[in-house]
């Protein structure tokens, strides 16, 4: 599956449940040729989402905390690996969360989601 066929998968979870076959369909017309069981992996891996006992899964959305994350690991990395200064980094996030302090949120802060290592690094963006 490629990052731009499993972020549709993920933008269609945000607009509503859907169970794991139509979630297949949806894979296989964007081009997937992942098994069931490798999109439920793939599913189950993803942060932000969850399994209801019907079977159904939906976008749970992000905590204030994993939003701020996300927006320190995009500032990071656009530093190209370089080492910089927190002031640095600082000036990279959004407005909204310049205000904020992120040291609390840094020193929780994963290196990487589960989610980006599974699509990119591991050979599931094939």
């Amino acid at each position: 599956m490629t990052p731009q066929a499993a972020q549709e998968l993920l933008v269609a979870l945000q607009q509503q449940a859907l169970g794991i076959d139509e979630l297949l369909e949806r894979a296989r017309l964007l081009g997937s040729t992942w098994s069931r069981d490798q999109l439920e992996l793939f599913l189950l891996c993803m942060a932000g989402i969850e399994c209801d006992v019907s079977g159904l899964y939906r976008s749970i959305g992000q905590s204030l905390e994993a939003e701020i994350q996300a927006a320190l690991i995009e500032a990071v990395r656009s530093f190209a690996g370089k080492p910089v200064a927190a002031n640095q980094v600082r000036a990279r996030l959004p407005g909204a969360y310049q205000e904020r302090s992120p040291l609390g949120v840094l020193r929780s802060a994963p290196h990487e989601s589960y989610s980006e290592s599974l699509v990119m690094d591991y050979g599931f963006g094939q």
